[in-house]
């Protein structure tokens, strides 16, 4: 929803505050706003693999993901695909936050 609207500050609703995922996010969402383009398609499927690590209020799990086919849209129509993505793997570790499980941390596995 976030890169649909060009809204960064949706991006709170699914990264920890503060996290370095969630600035990285916003600075490429800005990106794409700053250009006049808005992004359909933006779905990532996830394939939990392992959960590594799990305590009160955090979780870590291994987890291979893609992302859907994406493209670019301007206010004329004017479309770019983005690059077709791979599944790869991941370790994402997750917070949970005023009863919300949001991803506090992203490292390639």
């Amino acid at each position: 929803r976030a890169w649909h609207h060009g809204d960064p500050s949706a991006l709170s609703t699914v990264f920890v505050s503060g996290s370095a995922e969630l600035a990285a996010d916003r600075r490429a969402l800005l990106s794409y706003v700053r250009r006049g383009l808005h992004v359909d398609g933006v779905a990532t499927s996830y394939q939990v693999v392992a959960v590594k690590r799990s305590a009160a209020g955090s979780a870590t799990l291994l987890v291979v993901d893609r992302l859907g086919h994406a493209v670019a849209r301007d206010d004329s129509g004017h479309q770019v695909a983005l690059p077709n993505d791979h599944p790869t793997r991941h370790r994402i570790t997750l917070r949970l936050v005023g009863g919300a499980w949001l991803i506090a941390s992203v490292e390639s596995a």
